[in-house]
């Protein structure tokens, strides 16, 4: 499900790539509100906060396109988007609230909720992604100064990295049947969040 959060990111840069930034932006606040509605309906009336977010970023930008009509430079709106989402994981960090216990709330038994491994684990997901959007931040920075870096290689970062990181770790560890597993077999906890 948390990739599912990440559709407006992955819609925005192809199409406008495709079209126009105006149609990228306007596409990526369609999916967000279709990524929210499915939240809603699985999680019975709640919304995770990337989800949120990812209206909110969006929604603004089509009201900004609406009303003042501009001349959008994909460079800066791409950073822009990178940034909000930096920002709002970074958030969730500062308040000791990642954006993953959201979602790994859903896979894991309420008993683990307040363990040191569980919340350790999502403190570690949230921190590879914003080290994931702080990696695009740079890149569209790259971007707009320097020519000849691929449009593409901002999206690819920000989402491939979480991804490749998953692929690092092991699948199985050592079986445990008397609580959760020791801090260095914590990948149990780690793909149920990330399937």
């Amino acid at each position: 499900m948390v990739f599912l959060s990440f559709l407006p990111l992955i819609v925005f840069p192809i199409v406008s790539g495709f079209l126009s930034v105006r149609s990228g932006i306007f596409a990526a606040l369609a999916a967000s509100i279709i990524v929210v509605s499915i939240d809603r309906q699985l999680s019975g009336g709640s919304v995770k906060i990337l989800n949120l977010g990812g209206f909110v970023v969006f929604a603004i930008l089509a009201v900004i396109d609406a009303i003042f009509n501009p001349v959008w430079n994909d460079l800066w709106v791409r950073l822009a988007i990178n940034s909000s989402f930096f920002g709002i994981v970074l958030w969730g960090i500062v308040v000791r609230q990642p954006f993953t216990l959201q979602y790994a709330r859903r896979q894991v038994p309420k008993e683990l909720w307040a363990s040191p491994i569980f919340l350790q684990t999502n403190d570690r997901i949230t921190a590879a992604w914003a080290a994931a959007f702080l990696v695009g931040v740079i890149v569209d920075l790259v971007r707009i100064f320097v020519s000849g870096v691929p449009p593409w290689l901002d999206s690819t970062l920000v989402i491939g990295s979480p991804v490749g990181l998953r692929r690092g770790i092991p699948s199985t560890c050592g079986q445990n049947t008397l609580g959760p597993p020791p801090l260095s077999c914590d990948s149990q906890y780690f793909l149920r969040i990330f399937p």
